[in-house]
């Protein structure tokens, strides 16, 4: 059927229209990106009122031509692609500035990379699982100290994807406003670097008062204000504080090293050398543990890691968090957690990624 001269012109002009949407859509966008730049600590009420006011607005347009439903849901899916647009290249990582978890994110997306700092860890998870950020970055595991409890804790209450890691090597130093250690009372530092220090704290400072924060650049900071206090930090963290570095590599291992999870709500694709992690739980019952992990031996499923962690769930019960070889979507893998979430009373698959020995 030919098209006459009046469809041409209704075609043209929702065409027209189209572009408005999109210009307007975009416009939107680059709104939100300058309210963030200069309101970052309160953005999450900003984007919560904005929400509000959007579907006042909404019920007060009612129309017979498009139900208030239909409305609300495709101002819902603005909603979210203007937030999602914004919030996909933001990172979030334990604060304040100065943390190895900023050095790892750095290092992961390079410095264009928008960081938006938090006072905890749980704190990197709700960011990510409330989309105020598009990821976020925690230590999960030290070379020295083993694991990073408040992470592996942190995966029993939210809801988010590992999508890749890194490995950062760790150099600790002592840093005070002090010209040498002689004036030092106090040392803070996060307490899985304490341990990792042991060795030259029990040489260096037998007798000082040991205080553990949130953070090594928290200790840095508070050390920055105190001419008796000294922190155990990075190099880095030194230069940003203003604090003199006494000592360098004062970790007992020179070789210590920790490795940072990425997290975000995606699923990635199978690269040929990736990793799976999973968080299960069985009952507390003779051999559960064993049976429950005999379909990784089934299906040639090589196990690289395993650790228990109190389950919120019940006195004596316990999480295992599992990294095996290998995509979810791998035959094999595929087969083997499929058993796995058949013989489990709890199973998550918190992501495949590429492996940080691969990358």
């Amino acid at each position: 059927m030919t098209r006459s001269k009046n469809d041409s012109n209704f075609l043209n002009e929702i065409n027209d229209i189209d572009h408005q949407i999109y210009d307007l859509i975009l416009k939107r966008v680059q709104l939100f990106s300058a309210i963030e730049e200069k309101l970052t600590n309160n953005f999450s009420a900003v984007l919560s009122k904005v929400d509000t006011e959007m579907f006042r607005i909404v019920e007060k347009h009612e129309s017979n031509a498009i139900s208030s439903d239909d409305l609300s849901a495709i101002f819902h899916e603005i909603s979210i692609a203007c937030r999602t647009a914004e919030q996909a290249g933001r990172v979030a990582v334990l604060g304040p500035s100065g943390t190895y978890s900023e050095t790892a994110a750095y290092k992961f997306y390079g410095h264009k990379a928008k960081l938006h700092i938090t006072t905890t860890i749980e704190e990197v998870f709700t960011s990510v699982s409330t989309g105020v950020t598009g990821y976020g970055v925690v230590p999960v595991e030290n070379s020295t100290e083993g694991t990073v409890n408040n992470t592996l804790d942190s995966f029993q209450n939210h809801r988010v994807k590992i999508c890749g890691e890194i490995e950062l090597p760790i150099q600790h130093s002592f840093m005070t406003l002090a010209s040498n250690k002689n004036n030092v009372k106090t040392i803070y530092a996060h307490s899985q670097s304490l341990a990792q220090c042991r060795q030259w704290l029990n040489q260096n400072a037998p007798l000082l008062n040991l205080v553990a924060v949130s953070s090594n650049a928290e200790g840095a900071r508070l050390a920055a204000e105190d001419n008796t206090a000294a922190a155990i930090a990075s190099e880095s963290t030194a230069l940003l504080y203003g604090l003199n570095r006494l000592e360098r590599n004062i970790q007992d291992l020179k070789n210590n090293t920790t490795r940072f999870l990425i997290l975000s709500l995606k699923d990635t694709e199978p690269t040929g050398s990736d990793k799976t992690s999973l968080m299960l739980s069985v009952p507390n019952r003779p051999g559960a543990l064993y049976e429950l992990l005999r379909p990784l031996s089934d299906f040639n499923v090589s196990m690289t890691k395993i650790e228990s962690r109190p389950a919120r769930a019940g006195l004596w019960e316990y999480m295992f968090f599992v990294d095996v070889e290998g995509h979810h979507l791998d035959g094999n893998v595929s087969n083997a957690l499929e058993e796995l979430r058949r013989n489990s009373s709890v199973f998550e698959l918190l992501g495949s990624y590429v492996s940080s020995r691969n990358s």
